[in-house]
């Protein structure tokens, strides 16, 4: 069984999902699996997935494209539901990991167990991207930016933050009691940004 479950949604963006695998490939620690859910059943998507290098375990899934709803919401349930990790986490299509993210992930959540969720510190940058290309290189930045985010910070979108960093244990029931009100406690955040356990973003 996987120590880590990564979930990737991916629609109509083939030529960006090849990064990630890349970065996946790219793992100090082979220890998790990667599921991969075709949202819309796109023809170059399957082609990519079918004819890339993969050095790691990985499930396929196809689904179509909800009528309603936010197709990214679904396609992240039915990861979840596939999902065999003790740790989940979640990477979008033009999203990478450092090398050392599983890594750095598993000896997290092995050293602190009373922590359930978790939220990286992000290194990103905003490029512009045309027909798969980038146009323009954005600047890179961290986020969350302070040692300390608390929930407030989140709902009053004091700290920049995106879904697909969230990484979580694997359990259907949680107490209330274990849930951590701190998104990234102050010595846990200056390890996660000085050991780089970060994300690239490449967005569009």
């Amino acid at each position: 069984m996987p120590k880590v479950s990564i979930i990737t949604v991916t629609r109509l963006r083939p030529q960006l999902l090849s990064q990630a695998i890349e970065s996946l490939n790219a793992q100090s620690s082979q220890d998790f699996e990667w599921i991969i859910v075709n949202d819309g059943e796109d023809i170059a998507t399957r082609e990519l997935i079918s004819n890339s290098q993969i050095d790691f375990t990985h499930t396929y899934l196809e689904m179509l494209h909800p009528d309603k709803g936010f197709g990214l919401s679904y396609g992240r349930n039915r990861g979840v539901v596939m999902a065999q990790g003790d740790i989940v986490t979640y990477l979008d299509d033009d999203n990478t990991f450092k090398p050392n993210f599983v890594e750095e992930t598993i000896a997290f959540f092995e050293h602190h167990s009373q922590v359930n969720y978790a939220m990286p510190i992000q290194q990103r940058r905003r490029d512009i991207v045309q027909d798969g290309v980038v146009v323009k290189r954005g600047k890179e930045f961290f986020s969350p930016t302070s040692d300390c985010c608390t929930v407030e910070d989140l709902i009053s979108h004091k700290q920049l933050i995106d879904s697909n960093r969230f990484t979580h244990r694997n359990t259907k029931v949680m107490s209330d009691q274990k849930i951590v009100d701190k998104v990234a406690l102050p010595h846990h955040a200056i390890k996660l940004k000085n050991s780089k356990l970060s994300w690239d973003n490449h967005s569009i």
